[in-house]
Parts: structure tokens; C-alpha cells; sequence
């Protein structure tokens, strides 16, 4: 095994499991430091851990390998966040918002369009929050905190959506949460006769248009 019990970890996942063989659907998390509390040999998800507080996760269970980074060192910095299929991104679908219903979805997605809301808020939960699809509902609310105000993109009356927000979690965590497919074609960066994305470009951002998509 390359880990052993009690060694710091740099766990780079999003998921964990209640036992080590589990084979039902994950629970989600954030990554950060976190430490080997037990390990079980030849498991699917051979490496029990519980998280640092204050250092990012709140991981508390099982965890594939693939998902630790290595040894934590406080002496160099965290090894980067790669999302992929086997390692995406914490997941929260807006299944009520008008974005989601009526966007069209395009074959493959060619690159990203970055844009900065220029509300100056960092809290994710200010544009993301659960509805009663989400399977997930307790603990992305505990993640996300709640939005007092109302005033998410989770709603019908809300013309506007993307694919996914960087920002901050409850408690202060920066990560990425996933509320559409990559597929989906964004409405967040003006208008034009080809759709979102098109015929104005704010901030001070350059793109291209190719086909269907804004690169």
C-alpha cells in the first residue's frame, strides 16, 4: 500500500463511500488535507479518511487512491484540482431554472467562456442552490449554505444559467460546482441573434465564434 495508517494526506477528490467495497452512489465533498485513519488491502476504495479541520475537506470515509495526491508537505503547495469522468466536480443541478428546461445542448463542447458576475459576492450560494430532484439535497445544502434571499438561478423567473461556478463554500472552501451538462449552451454573457454568448461580449474578454459554440 503506498499510504499507511495515520499518514497527512493530499486527498484531491470529490467523493467518498461508507465502507470500502461500497458500490452505491458516493457521498459528495470537498478536497483538502485529510488523514489515513484505516486501510483495507485490495479494497475497491482501500483508504479510510477523515478530514483536517480547517484545511479544505470535509471528507469522513472511504476513498479510491486515485484521489489522494500524495503526502501532504506544509512546505510546497497543494497538488492542483484535475477534474475528469472518474474525479468531477461536486454536482448541483438547477433543475427548476428556465436555463436548464429550454437551453439547447450542443454535441460537444470546444472550449470554456470564463466570465465574472462583477457582483463582488465569493459565496457560491448566492447563485446555487438545490431543489427536490437534487438526491443529494441535506448535504449540498450544508455545503452550500442556504440563500437567505432568494435571489438564486434556481427558479423559472430567472433568464440566465451556465454550466458550472467557482467560488466559495459555507465554510470558506474554493471549488467548483457543476449545475448543468457541459453540453448545454450558457446564458450568461448577453445576448445576440445566434443566442447567449454572442453579439456582446462584457467585461474585457475576447472569443470567437466557431459553428455553434463561443471559444
Amino acid at each position: 500500500m503506498t499510504y499507511k495508517k495515520d499518514d497527512i494526506v493530499n486527498f484531491i477528490g470529490t467523493t467518498y463511500y461508507n465502507n470500502s467495497s461500497a458500490s452505491a452512489a458516493p457521498h459528495t465533498c470537498t478536497p483538502g488535507i485529510a488523514r489515513v485513519t484505516a486501510i483495507s488491502e485490495k479494497a475497491a476504495h482501500p483508504y479510510h479518511l477523515i478530514y483536517i479541520s480547517k484545511m479544505g475537506s470535509n471528507v469522513y470515509g472511504w476513498v479510491d487512491e486515485a484521489f489522494i495526491g500524495g503526502l501532504y508537505d506544509s512546505s510546497t503547495p497543494l497538488k492542483a484540482l484535475k477534474y475528469s469522468d472518474k474525479n468531477p466536480p461536486l454536482e448541483c443541478y438547477m433543475y427548476s431554472s428556465n436555463w436548464y428546461k429550454g437551453a439547447v445542448k450542443n454535441s460537444k463542447p470546444i472550449g470554456i467562456l470564463w466570465h465574472d458576475t462583477g457582483a463582488g459576492n465569493p459565496m457560491i450560494k448566492r447563485y446555487v442552490q438545490p431543489d427536490d430532484k437534487n438526491n443529494n439535497y441535506d448535504e449540498m445544502m450544508k455545503l452550500l449554505g442556504k440563500n437567505r434571499y432568494g435571489n438564486d438561478w434556481n427558479h423559472s423567473n430567472r433568464e440566465a444559467g451556465v454550466n458550472a461556478f467557482i467560488g466559495e463554500l459555507e465554510d470558506g472552501t474554493i471549488t467548483t460546482v457543476q449545475v448543468g451538462p457541459w453540453e448545454m449552451a450558457p446564458w450568461g454573457c448577453g445576448g445576440g441573434t445566434l443566442g447567449s454568448c454572442n453579439g456582446y461580449i462584457r467585461q474585457n474578454g475576447s472569443a470567437k465564434w466557431i459553428g455553434q459554440h463561443w471559444i
